[in-house]
């Protein structure tokens, strides 16, 4: 460009460049403030879904696309302070900052958001916490998919598999119910499937969770630690709740036998039982293998032929359990509870020092009779003396 020309394009304050600017005509200056004053977006995210926030107004009018090319957008995802701390106390976790991005915003929630607050700000000069929004973010998990039958078998090997491995490599303590529900809570996560645990105190959604809605003083606390604690072994129970549904309610020798034949015991359910002899359920087994030996009523027939065994006739089997439990009677348990009455009930928390649960444990019983074989001790006919139903996770009601 020529110096004259130079000289020439300075000095243009024409209605046409203005425009371009969106100044008013009369106004030749190229630095008036213009603002972001409202944004709207969704009140609720979901984790792994993607929405759109919105600049809904200006400052000024504006025309043409200059001050909306201009729009800056910050996402800040932070942790509230408990209760208790002072206000000043919120702890930033990631700021996300898109400069000259445009007037409308497509933001994917982040898996790693879970139990987290956020601010999405739309500015031109700088954010402002009156032009924002303040979505909540629901979600354990991103539930992106649906138990299907080749998910719920999927489950069965990893009940089969992470049982042992929990087993043999002293991993984890558990409750018994914890340990059970432990199981297909991670699976579920994994696969991004959904899962909801209903008790006395509420239904706990992993798609769903939100900590300012079911925790305790205001805590940032993970779903399977709010969800553990207030879950007992009497929930599984799919007369009290619609956590899992019965298979095969009041076990003898001739209907667990029928089932076995019928291939209707399988990996993954759960051994609801009475241990007391009183009525209520107390405790749960996970099964995590069945291995028929013979299966009635023809020795020369396969495995899990699908017909029931002839009377006086019954399927020579072992089923495997794994389970969490409490601790036996020694002065570490009697610490540990003596610590857990004066924390105030943190024997039921997974996360505490005090929490009461144990190393997994494994069992077998041995059909027809229903022998229970665990540490070489043996107790007779235990099945049929202490189990209550054998029932299976309410898969398909947690797709809803």
């Amino acid at each position: 460009m020529e110096p004259d020309e130079a000289l020439l394009e300075l000095e243009r304050v024409d209605a046409a460049l203005q425009e371009e600017d969106n100044f008013p005509t009369d106004e030749p200056c190229r630095t008036c403030p213009t603002h972001v004053t409202a944004v709207s977006g969704p009140d609720e995210v979901y984790l792994g879904q993607t929405y759109t926030f919105q600049v809904d107004g200006y400052s000024r009018e504006v025309k043409g696309t200059y001050w909306q090319d201009k729009v800056s957008w910050e996402i800040s995802v932070y942790r509230e302070p408990e209760r208790f701390m002072r206000p000043d106390r919120r702890v930033s976790v990631e700021k996300i900052v898109l400069t000259n991005h445009g007037e409308t915003l497509e933001l994917e929630i982040k898996e790693e958001w879970a139990f987290l607050d956020m601010q999405v700000f739309a500015y031109i000069s700088a954010p402002v916490d009156a032009v924002s929004v303040q979505p909540k973010v629901r979600g354990a998990w991103a539930v992106l998919n649906r138990w299907t039958p080749q998910k719920i078998a999927d489950y069965r090997d990893y009940a089969s598999t992470t049982a042992e491995v929990e087993f043999r490599g002293n991993v984890n303590n558990y409750v018994c119910e914890d340990f059970a529900v432990s199981l297909v809570m991670q699976f579920a996560r994994q696969q991004k499937l959904p899962f909801k645990i209903t008790n006395g105190t509420g239904t706990y959604d992993a798609k769903e969770y939100h900590y300012s809605e079911l925790d305790e003083a205001d805590k940032h606390s993970p779903f399977d630690q709010v969800m553990l604690k207030t879950t007992g072994a009497p929930d599984l129970n799919p007369a009290n709740q619609s956590n899992a549904v019965a298979v095969l309610a009041g076990p003898n020798i001739t209907t667990y036998s029928a089932a076995l034949v019928a291939n209707q015991i399988k990996p993954g359910m759960i051994h609801v039982m009475d241990t007391g002899g009183d009525g209520p359920t107390n405790h749960i087994q996970v099964v995590t293998a069945v291995t028929p030996t013979m299966q009635p009523p023809f020795r020369s027939q396969p495995a899990m032929v699908s017909r029931p065994p002839r009377l006086g006739q019954f399927a020579v089997a072992t089923v495997r359990i794994h389970q969490g439990n409490f601790p036996s009677s020694n002065s570490a348990a009697f610490g540990r509870g003596v610590g857990a009455f004066v924390t105030f009930s943190e024997e039921e928390d997974f996360y505490s020092h005090w929490y009461l649960g144990v190393p997994v444990q494994e069992g077998e019983y041995s059909l027809p009779d229903g022998d229970y074989t665990r540490n070489g001790s043996t107790s007779r006919g235990l099945l049929f003396n202490q189990v209550q139903v054998i029932a299976e996770w309410n898969f398909l009601a947690w797709n809803s």
